[in-house]
């Protein structure tokens, strides 16, 4: 048992990591001087993307792994952000059911 529990811990410390570094990402991204060409306003929508998608992954395996359940909130608003941000109506239902499916475990 204590085994598990440390490897839960190693784990909850990856993905926390991994939270930190989606936060610096999306500061760069979002502070970085205002693209101009096509090819980079593109790049960079894409890039936000992908972010977020990694990032609500990471909440869904902390929540889905019972590794911690106390980042309901974070978990929330982070999906509620991703909303806002996406316009493709499809990949938007996709975020929100990944973030029912491990609400309710929190």
């Amino acid at each position: 048992m204590e085994a598990r529990k440390a490897k839960f811990d190693e784990a909850n410390k990856y993905f926390d990591d991994g939270l930190a570094t989606f936060k610096l990402a999306m500061d760069l991204v979002k502070n970085a001087p205002a693209a101009t060409e096509p090819a980079d306003q593109k790049f960079r929508v894409a890039l936000q993307s992908d972010l977020y998608g990694v990032t609500i992954e990471i909440y869904r395996l902390k929540a889905a792994g019972g590794v911690d359940y106390s980042k309901a909130a974070e978990s929330a608003a982070l999906i509620s952000d991703y909303s806002a941000f996406e316009t493709d109506p499809l990949k938007k239902v996709a975020a929100q059911r990944r973030g029912r499916h491990h609400a309710f475990r929190w």
